[in-house]
């Protein structure tokens, strides 16, 4: 799991949550004449809010990744509040404008999925009508890995951390070209080049063909 952070000085996200509890994916807009509109807390990010912190004896969560349908993240994340279901959705801030207006809204970090505790079935989130896949870590090193990973997200969001998602390729995966000349053309991924830049292998007359384009213009193709 990969994700980078940056510090900006923001409060801390727990402190912030417990100033006030909106619900999943409402917005807490300026008052009327402001030019900004903000959501300054992410709703409800993880249920219940002692999940990380009530664990003295430090033993490792089964956590399951539940793949929702696409932009559901936070009518799932409801969905398992009000079935008493902990789960964590760890989300990142945004900022957009239009005009003089500027507005703050919460995404989540990994677009598509949310961790539900325990070993889940599809049988036991029939109910919620948005689940397409389940991801399950195998064996007592994977549960241990996955649930450190976890914390360690969400220990930074509650110190003040900004995180952003971060879709670095692994070695050996399909990419698709976003941008400039080359856009729509894939190859598969060999490593990174110099300066932040990535390498692609293009299959092109069946040979190879490396290329190196900006990392901003390459994303994974995902199934």
């Amino acid at each position: 799991m990969i994700f980078t952070g940056v510090h900006d000085g923001a409060q801390e996200v727990a402190q912030e949550s417990s100033r006030v509890e909106l619900a999943p994916g409402e917005a807490r807009s300026a008052p009327v004449g402001r030019a900004a509109y903000e959501t300054e807390t992410p709703g409800l990010v993880l249920y219940p809010a002692d999940l990380f912190t009530a664990n003295p004896a430090a033993i490792p969560f089964f956590w399951t990744c539940v793949r929702t349908r696409p932009r559901w993240e936070k009518k799932f994340a409801a969905f398992l509040h009000g079935q008493s279901l902990p789960y964590f959705l760890p989300q990142y801030r945004t900022e957009t404008f239009s005009g003089r207006k500027r507005r703050i809204s919460w995404q989540p970090l990994f677009p598509g999925y949310v961790f539900v505790q325990g070993e889940q079935t599809k049988s036991t989130l029939k109910a919620a009508a948005m689940v397409v896949r389940l991801l399950q870590p195998r064996g007592a090193h994977q549960v241990e890995q996955l649930h450190g990973e976890l914390k360690a997200i969400w220990c930074s969001l509650a110190q003040g951390v900004s995180l952003v998602p971060s879709n670095l390729p692994a070695v050996g995966e399909m990419c698709e070209i976003m941008a400039g000349p080359l856009r729509g053309m894939r190859g598969v991924y060999e490593r990174p080049g110099k300066q932040g830049r990535l390498v692609l292998i293009v299959e092109m007359l069946s040979m190879g063909a490396a290329v190196e384009v900006p990392g901003g213009q390459v994303e994974p193709v995902r199934a």
